[in-house]
């Protein structure tokens, strides 16, 4: 197994778990590239969020998603922008 793939494949178990579930995966990941924060289907975006030094920041936005704030930054951009 490649590193790239290994770490995938620890980022989506462990997003699955913490966000309870896929279809809350995909959201969590649209609303971060719709925010401009990141890209999570990216190599390179995957092996540092799974870093020591990127989980701190990882675990950081699923908590903000969690309560629910990711998804009022996008409502707020789209308001903003005129979506």
């Amino acid at each position: 197994m490649s590193t790239t793939s290994s770490h995938n494949d620890k980022l989506v178990r462990f997003l699955i778990k913490e966000l309870d579930g896929a279809s809350n995966v995909k959201k969590f990941s649209n609303d971060l590239k719709a925010l401009g924060i990141c890209d999570l289907s990216k190599s390179n975006t995957q092996q540092y969020v799974m870093s020591k030094e990127g989980a701190v920041y990882l675990f950081t936005l699923v908590t903000h998603y969690n309560f629910g704030l990711l998804n009022k930054l996008v409502e707020i951009q789209d308001k903003i922008k005129g979506n």
